[in-house]
């Protein structure tokens, strides 16, 4: 599984996918902007889900609306590398979400 972020030069999805080319033609579709996979990480599917939560909740403040946030393309891939060293493999990500 992986985390992923799609998006725009300046709105940005992060969300989980097995396939996050597959997920990327399927937001296009329903976007009239020109949408992008800025960064991807893996993670292990029994971790993804809790990461997920854990990320959308960190960066709440940003939160446009559901899983899109008020980021640059360049804030992103920041964020899921820092978020890839800091948290894919941290044991006690479960008590922190």
């Amino acid at each position: 599984m992986y985390i992923y972020a799609i998006g725009t030069d300046t709105r940005q999805k992060i969300g989980l996918s097995k396939d996050p080319k597959s997920r990327l033609l399927q937001l296009q579709t329903g976007n009239a902007e020109k949408l992008y996979l800025h960064h991807s990480i893996e993670v292990s599917s029994d971790r993804v889900k809790m990461l997920e939560k854990f990320l959308h909740k960190d960066i709440g403040y940003k939160r446009l609306k559901g899983e899109w946030f008020d980021m640059t393309k360049e804030e992103v891939v920041n964020y899921l590398i820092f978020a890839e060293i800091s948290w894919v493999h941290d044991p006690l990500l479960k008590f922190k979400v």
